[in-house]
């Protein structure tokens, strides 16, 4: 009888296993940002990768960090990626990159755990090759289906030849930044932060992974450097997160560039250097990029690649912006 019961079992696995492998061989490549950065910039082709959500990827520009100061950076961010996520992003980079410096977005480490959403997690996610990193970072996420996010079905319903290889990598000559000239002037009364020196504990999830994210470069011997870009919609609640956030990168012996209390020593005007929800335009993340590539500069012994022909792909990098502003204009 156990043999019985032993033979249908391994059926239904065997079944299982050829339906989940026809889907997966069946379905198109994926745009995978990682992806797109080894295919942009090579393996072992960045010296500062800028993990996190989309308040980095619209508050640093790398490619204003090479024109300037000749920084090697990559911004691989996606919306509302939260820590745990970022966790996965970092380990997935140091298999082909070995920065010399990685920048921490702090943005969603003030977040409540019920901001997070499964829509989130498919975004994020979804499109990453199957590996255990993956598995636990969204086994870690908010997921109706987490077996479908791993799988990316069935978000993605078309079909194609079948193929193991199922990321699509491009060639992102925006170095992951998202350009943007938008104008969405901030109508709302902004906090006066400057002076909350109180602290609030954050969640206690997002403390675990940023922590581990440190530790994970400071044992691999990767400087850290945390940011939080400007933010028009700061408040006094969200300034005591992020004191508590400082208080834990002091722990550590590391910097916490906090753009919301240099907006006024960077002249932020919120009629004028934002757009929507309170993210920065172009013009803001030039400014807030200005001050923290001059910080790397004067702090981090970061090589000058202009002029090297290696990273060419910046050179042309440089170019694509050039006329964007061009068009812009």
């Amino acid at each position: 009888m156990k043999r019985i019961y032993l033979k249908r079992a391994m059926a239904i696995i065997v079944v299982v296993t050829i339906i989940i492998g026809t889907f997966y061989l069946l379905q198109p490549k994926r745009d995978w940002i990682a992806g797109n950065m080894n295919h942009t910039v090579g393996e072992n082709g960045v010296d500062v990768i800028c993990i996190g959500s989309s308040h980095m990827f619209c508050g640093i520009n790398p490619i204003k960090m090479y024109k300037d100061k000749g920084i090697a950076a990559y911004d691989l961010a996606s919306g509302a990626q939260s820590p745990w996520q970022s966790y996965f992003y970092l380990k997935e980079s140091l298999k082909t990159q070995t920065p010399k410096l990685v920048i921490l977005d702090a943005y969603m480490l003030a977040k409540d755990l019920s901001y997070y959403k499964d829509s989130q997690t498919v975004n994020n996610l979804k499109n990453a090759p199957v590996s255990l990193n993956k598995i636990s970072a969204v086994m870690a996420s908010t997921a109706e289906s987490r077996l479908s996010v791993i799988l990316a079905f069935p978000y993605d319903r078309e079909i194609s030849k079948p193929s193991f290889n199922k990321i699509n990598s491009k060639k992102r000559l925006s170095l992951g930044y998202h350009f943007s000239n938008k104008v969405v002037p901030y109508e709302v009364d902004i906090s006066d932060i400057c002076n909350i020196t109180e602290y609030d504990p954050i969640e206690k999830k997002n403390e675990y992974y940023v922590r581990k994210m440190i530790e994970y470069c400071t044992d691999r011997g990767i400087d850290v450097l945390l940011v939080n870009a400007p933010c028009p919609e700061i408040t006094d609640d969200k300034m005591r997160r992020y004191n508590y956030v400082s208080m834990i990168a002091d722990e550590y012996g590391i910097p916490f560039i906090e753009g919301c209390r240099l907006s006024a020593e960077l002249k932020m005007d919120w009629q004028t250097d934002c757009k929507e929800d309170g993210h920065l335009n172009n013009t803001g993340v030039e400014k807030f990029t200005a001050y923290v590539e001059e910080y790397i500069s004067a702090n981090y012994d970061l090589p000058d690649r202009r002029n090297d022909e290696n990273y060419g792909v910046y050179e042309e990098s440089v170019k694509w912006l050039d006329k964007k502003l061009e068009g812009q204009k």
